[in-house]
């Protein structure tokens, strides 16, 4: 008889409830485990999720605002920028460039210029749209050390001896670069010419080309019909 059979029943069944008492203990253990990654993989999902929820909440007014260019039947181009929120924008950086075919660029520049406008405007009405047009714009022809820099509206025609110039008869290309703002809480965004819309205080450099100015916002930013929306 094995040493194993000799054993008495009581020893054996003390051994067999440690063994079992074991195996529960470690299942337990790999349950808790188990639950304790599901809750923090879900603590993560809801914090992701709230995170999400204050972006778009602290997005809402930003993506509404927006600007593009048209050319209406008269072929002169103007720059839009609409904010369709509830509330006005403030502190606006903004990036335009006008630019011409062959053909047609003013005496005295070369076929391949372009006039760089960075523009310095205080604020935007909620629910309007501003409008630069080749009529408010202006240029003037480069000298040593001048490169485009910000520059806020004339609020009438500078002075003929400033060197600034119209574009005669001339109908350039408008293309709108960048635009940086503050919502209504004081929060900087910049929308990028891809649409892109950015939280951050980076401004837009002014960019290369022959120095712009607007003489004056084209109009009186104009009500939207519609907007908040």
């Amino acid at each position: 008889m094995s040493e194993a059979s000799q054993e008495p029943a009581p020893s054996r069944l003390v051994k067999a409830g440690v063994i079992v008492t074991l195996l529960a203990s470690a299942a337990g253990l790999i349950t808790t485990a188990v639950a304790t990654l599901y809750d923090a993989k879900v603590a993560r999902s809801q914090l992701a999720q709230s995170r999400q929820v204050a972006d778009e909440k602290t997005r809402v007014q930003a993506a509404r605002v927006s600007y593009w260019v048209d050319r209406p039947p008269d072929g002169t181009s103007r720059v839009h920028l609409m904010n369709r929120s509830l509330d006005p924008i403030s502190n606006i950086h903004m990036t335009f460039r006008a630019e011409w075919d062959d053909h047609d660029v003013p005496s005295g520049l070369h076929k391949t210029a372009w006039v760089s406008f960075a523009v310095v405007v205080p604020s935007v009405p909620p629910c309007s749209d501003m409008v630069f047009s080749e009529d408010s714009l202006r240029f003037k022809e480069r000298k040593k050390g001048d490169r485009p820099s910000y520059r806020a509206p004339y609020e009438k025609a500078p002075p003929p001896d400033e060197g600034w110039r119209d574009f005669g008869d001339t109908r350039p290309w408008l293309n709108a670069w960048a635009a940086k703002f503050a919502d209504r809480n004081g929060v900087s965004w910049v929308r990028e010419r891809n649409g892109l819309l950015t939280r951050g205080d980076r401004t837009p450099a002014p960019g290369w080309g022959l120095q712009g100015a607007v003489i004056a916002v084209a109009e009186s930013p104009q009500t939207l019909k519609s907007c908040g929306e």
